[in-house]
Parts: structure tokens; C-alpha cells; sequence
């Protein structure tokens, strides 16, 4: 159940909005640091996002380009300050960091245990007073989630006949971010850490999942932590007495 703390929402739409389907692209890095670029060559295939991509960017090693590669070819999309075509990898990174910050602040914003200890990284968030943290939090996000909204607009496809086909966007990946966001920002949902020990990643977890005490971030990890206990208390034990 969410805590008492929670800041209230007022979000128009007041509910989740469906995820667009997005141009794919595959990318490819161009020139030598510290001026790499990432170049994406369009796909004829689209894609929509998990719900989870501003999570799994949350956890990207930022210092690897080959990681940044392999997530933006798994993602088919990149950009920060404008198309996903041509991006830096110094553009990247600092685009990044703000995403983090902002699944960072919800975070805290949510009560998350570990919220308050959160690895910030801009200064408008590092350099503020702990008991002022919560206030600039949802300031920050309330900026972060607009600046990514404001670059996605209605689009319609007319046809003169039937077999039209779904609209595709031109999606770059901080608006697809800012969307993810926005949705589990209206829906309430957190960001726990998956209770898992050799897995600990963030997932998204709703109302219904809360209630019902969800810790794992699947049934594969959830079944681990089972077994990996069970083999702890088998081995703690005391061995049965032969007498």
C-alpha cells in the first residue's frame, strides 16, 4: 500500500497512456573518442516499448560504450536532445544521467528503502539539504517528464481503403523515457529492487503486486531466492542424532 508520505498526482491524462509504436533502428558507433557517435540506420520493422526502459537505462554502466551499444541496438532507439538518428556518446551519457536522476527521484518520492541513498548525479539534486530533497524531487521530475512530453504530439494515417497500417513514430529515447514515467508516475507504481541477492535489479511494480507483497522481479528469480534459502537452512541444520 503506498505510504501516507506519497506526494499526491494530478496528471492529465488521469490514466496510462498506450505506448506508441516506434521506428526501430539499428546503430552503429562512428569516429574516435572522445567524439564517438552513435549512428542509427532505420529498420523497416517497429517496435514498442516494455514499460521498463527507463529502468533498465537506469542501469546501463555508462563508462562502457559497448553497454551503451548493445542497449540502444536492444531498445531501437537513441536520443536525448533531439532525433534518434546521430547522437554522441558524451550526449548519451548526460542524458542518461538526467533519466536516472528522475527514476531516482521517484524512488525516494515512493519511500523505496534504499531511496534516500540513491547515487544522484546532477548537482541540482546533490547539492540540495536532505530535509529538502523530497520538495526538489518532484520538482525535478515534474520538468524532466514535461521536457519529454512536449516533443510527443497526436499523429493520424489516413487511407482511402482497409489495410491501413498502425502509426509509427519518430520516438526518441528520452521522450520514450519521459512516457514510461509519466505512466507509472500516474499509476502509482514503484520501483523496488528485486529481492533476489545475485539479481537486485529495479522492476516496475503496481498496486495489485504491493498488496500482495511482491519482492522479485520474476517467478525465475523468486524460485532462486527459494531454492538458494532452502539450501541454507538444509546446511544449518543440526545433523540428526544416531542414537
Amino acid at each position: 500500500m503506498i505510504t501516507a508520505s506519497t506526494p499526491h498526482v494530478a496528471a492529465w491524462p488521469p490514466a496510462p497512456l498506450p505506448l506508441p509504436r516506434y521506428r526501430r533502428r539499428r546503430y552503429l558507433l562512428a569516429g574516435e573518442p572522445p567524439t564517438e557517435s552513435l549512428v542509427g540506420e532505420p529498420l523497416d520493422e517497429a517496435i514498442t516499448a516494455s514499460g521498463e526502459t527507463c529502468l533498465r537505462l537506469a542501469e546501463v554502466p555508462l563508462d562502457d560504450t559497448d553497454a551503451i551499444l548493445r542497449f540502444v541496438n536492444d531498445v531501437g532507439t537513441a536520443g536525448f536532445g533531439g532525433d534518434p538518428v546521430v547522437e554522441t556518446v558524451a550526449e548519451f551519457v548526460l542524458g542518461a544521467t538526467i533519466v536516472r536522476d528522475a527514476v531516482a527521484a521517484w524512488r525516494l518520492l515512493t519511500d523505496e528503502p534504499d531511496g534516500e541513498q540513491a547515487h544522484w548525479r546532477l548537482t541540482r539534486l546533490t547539492d540540495v539539504p536532505g530535509a529538502e530533497r523530497r520538495a526538489a524531487s518532484a520538482e525535478y521530475l515534474n520538468d524532466v517528464i514535461a521536457s519529454g512530453l512536449s516533443s510527443i504530439t497526436p499523429v493520424l494515417s489516413l487511407s482511402s481503403g482497409p489495410g491501413g497500417r498502425d502509426a509509427i513514430l519518430e520516438l526518441n529515447l528520452h521522450a520514450l523515457c519521459c512516457l514510461e514515467l509519466f505512466n507509472h508516475v500516474a499509476a502509482a507504481n514503484d520501483f523496488p529492487r528485486c529481492a533476489n541477492e545475485s539479481c537486485g535489479r529495479l522492476f516496475v511494480r503496481d498496486e495489485r503486486a504491493r498488496r500482495r507483497g511482491m519482492r522479485y522481479c520474476s517467478r525465475t528469480c523468486a524460485r532462486a531466492q527459494a531454492q538458494r534459502e532452502f539450501r541454507r537452512r538444509k546446511a544449518a541444520a543440526p545433523e540428526p542424532s544416531s542414537g
